[in-house]
């Protein structure tokens, strides 16, 4: 208004009463509830934060405010597959160069714990260790085929027959 680029009659017409909503960063413990509600708003299924996840949500300055953590839900739905979620897995869908994974973590697209693929069948631990790796990298590559297959030094007519088979999701 003061600028000249918003016309003062009209403020004062919308400005009958002041609601002052306050950023995600001075409201902290909103930042999961907003988060699981954008998710089941999203029909995300049944996915739950682990403490570790609540912890990096709340220590996140979050500068995009709610439309950045709606983002992350969107992100979420489109690039995880778990039904509970961790801050390494967080921190992958937010910052745009995250820490590597720490040993024996969860991480994104994460279904099987090493110690029970490793009480597997070959043919079985094989199988389930592919399916990992693929929506790990799916994911890390942002859902783009030709930039996966290019990473994973396959083709991609390839990398579209093993997301067939494991039913990884390539839409949303």
């Amino acid at each position: 208004m003061e600028k000249g680029t918003f016309r003062q009659d009209l403020f004062f017409r919308l400005n009958v009463i002041p609601i002052y909503i306050p950023p995600l960063r001075e409201r902290r413990e909103d930042i999961p509830i907003l988060l699981l509600h954008f998710l089941r708003e999203l029909d995300a299924g049944n996915v739950e934060l682990e403490d570790d996840a609540v912890a990096y949500l709340e220590s996140y300055d979050w500068p995009g405010n709610v439309r950045e953590l709606r983002n992350l839900a969107e992100r979420i739905v489109v690039m995880y597959t778990g039904n509970s979620i961790g801050a390494w897995a967080l921190k992958n869908l937010v910052e745009k160069n995250p820490a590597p994974e720490p040993k024996g973590s969860g991480g994104l697209a994460q279904t099987q714990d090493l110690g029970d693929i490793l009480n597997l069948g070959y043919g079985d631990a094989k199988e389930s260790f592919e399916k990992q790796y693929l929506e790990f990298q799916f994911a890390k590559n942002g859902g783009v085929i030709a930039r996966t297959a290019e990473a994973i030094g396959i083709y991609p007519s390839n990398l579209h027959a093993k997301l067939r088979k494991y039913n990884i999701r390539t839409d949303k």
